[in-house]
């Protein structure tokens, strides 16, 4: 028989009389006290690299050099062959798991550009572990996820220093549901406010009005948390035409906190100039501001801001940074997901006459229709 025959042949006994401290005792056991009967690629382990941000768009989810895992891990059949079948197979070693380099550089026990993401033993290294101790398989009918929500969808922590906890549960498109708090990537949109630990834990920090954004295979909810001060203020009605006002004033109410007071002319041009269209003022735009009497002027500045060509620019830039420019992990229509489209949809702008074509050292393409038609910020109080 041909040697190379033989090998082949004889593959199947070998793994199978691997030693068995190979293989993590079973049930493996998680921090919170859970139990894996299963360690599946797409559930625990892909979620896994992107809890750890392995898959990252500054690391192995750039398409710049190191890439190979899908960005925010919506490919996991990507991460599979990449880790399984890239680099001759040595990124797994079913036969050693502690010799794969999946669990070698994130161990930080051979050189890796990404930094240490855990230590040997940890429950992350005896999942990965595990995975790779049971063959290292992935079974594509058990990963897809529905959809995630975070459980309450709002936390109230009374006072700083009080803590609550939110747990993450997701739903498969096979009807299966389960807690994957350990297993996303949890963090606040605020961390002056709150912070979140491993676990879903939050703890207040200062008054305030944040939210724990959760990602999880690509998906992602959000549970708002207030953390009031406990203090009864009084806060000014405002019309009922001023939408924006109203609610922010009716948050501040709830979260005990005294309105600052309204904003000058020249603080507000200032700052809404930059929130709109990201630079300053012009000293002749500012004496033009502060010399105009009318009472609508705020109203008016708002409408010329929104009107602006780097209105759209400003944030199609913002999102693309989220996005790394990586189409396919965008939501929206199947016919606007191709490179062309998305191009034009994120980044191109129309605004009156002045279209961002033909602005200095801008590209040169189409104009889509204006992205904030009907669009109104409030002029009062809260623009301060």
């Amino acid at each position: 028989m041909h040697p190379v025959l033989r090998t082949v042949l004889a593959l199947p006994a070998v793994i199978a009389a691997r030693p068995a401290s190979a293989a993590e005792p079973n049930p493996l056991r998680l921090p919170d006290g859970s139990a894996l009967e299963r360690v599946d690629f797409d559930r625990l382990v892909a979620s896994l690299f992107g809890r750890l941000g392995c898959n990252a768009r500054s690391c192995h989810g750039s398409f710049q050099g190191r890439g190979g895992l899908s960005l925010f891990g919506h490919d996991p059949e990507r991460g599979y062959s990449t880790l399984t079948r890239n680099v001759l197979g040595r990124r797994v070693d079913v036969m050693n798991p502690d010799r794969s380099l999946l669990l070698l550089k994130p161990a930080g026990l051979v050189p890796h550009e990404g930094g240490p993401r855990f230590k040997v033993g940890s429950w992350e290294y005896r999942v990965i572990r595990a995975w790779i101790a049971e063959g290292a398989r992935r079974d594509p009918s058990r990963g897809a996820v529905e959809r995630i929500e975070i459980r309450p969808d709002a936390l109230d922590l009374q006072r700083p220093g009080s803590s609550g906890r939110l747990s993450v549960v997701a739903r498969f498109v096979d009807g299966d549901e389960g807690d994957v708090t350990l297993f996303c990537d949890l963090h606040v949109r605020d961390d002056a406010v709150a912070e979140v630990a491993l676990g879903g834990e939050v703890r207040g920090l200062r008054p305030g009005d944040t939210a724990v954004v959760a990602s999880y295979n690509g998906r992602l909810a959000s549970a708002r948390v207030s953390v009031p001060t406990g203090r009864v203020v009084t806060v000014p009605d405002v019309p009922e035409c001023d939408v924006i006002d109203r609610e922010v004033f009716a948050k501040l109410r709830s979260l005990g906190v005294t309105p600052s007071r309204p904003a000058s002319d020249a603080e507000f041009l200032r700052r809404v100039t930059l929130d709109v269209i990201g630079t300053l003022p012009s000293p002749q735009e500012v004496r033009a501001f502060l010399c105009d009497g009318a009472a609508d002027k705020r109203s008016r500045k708002i409408d010329k801001l929104l009107a602006h060509p780097m209105h759209a620019a400003l944030w199609a830039t913002r999102y693309l940074n989220i996005t790394g420019c990586d189409v396919a992990a965008m939501e929206g229509p199947e016919q606007a997901r191709n490179p062309e489209a998305t191009y034009r949809l994120r980044v191109t702008a129309r605004a009156g006459p002045t279209p961002m074509r033909r602005m200095p050292g801008s590209p040169s393409i189409s104009r889509p229709p204006r992205p904030n038609a009907g669009i109104k910020v409030s002029s009062g109080r809260s623009r301060h």
